[in-house]
């Protein structure tokens, strides 16, 4: 398995955003979260990659407990997963390539 997520739970103040959400992905397994706007998705994703914290609830990405990573943990565990924001823009200066190979550049792959 290469993501697990068990009774996720997000909340702001009082304000259930992601309310009792498990899943899991398969290596290799092509999924997709859907739904209207507004619902949780990109709070969903956020989760997954440690950007944001949870309320409750279990998140292992390749074996990797997100509760139990320290900051460089989560550094290690974005190299391996990461999204594209809704509103990512490019940098003109560079190529689409370029824009790809960016983040490997800054880690200096």
């Amino acid at each position: 398995m290469l993501i697990q997520i068990r009774s996720l739970r997000k909340k702001y103040d009082q304000q259930a955003v992601i309310d009792d959400v498990s899943f899991d992905i398969m290596k290799g397994e092509i999924f997709g979260i859907v739904g209207k706007s507004g619902v949780g998705k990109s709070t969903l994703l956020r989760c997954i990659n440690g950007l944001e914290p949870i309320t409750s609830g279990d998140i292992i990405v390749d074996n990797f407990r997100l509760a139990s990573l320290d900051s460089d943990g989560v550094r290690s565990l974005r190299r391996k997963v990461s999204m594209i924001f809704q509103n990512f823009n490019l940098l003109n200066q560079k190529t689409a390539l370029e824009n790809v190979m960016l983040p490997m550049e800054v880690w200096g792959m």
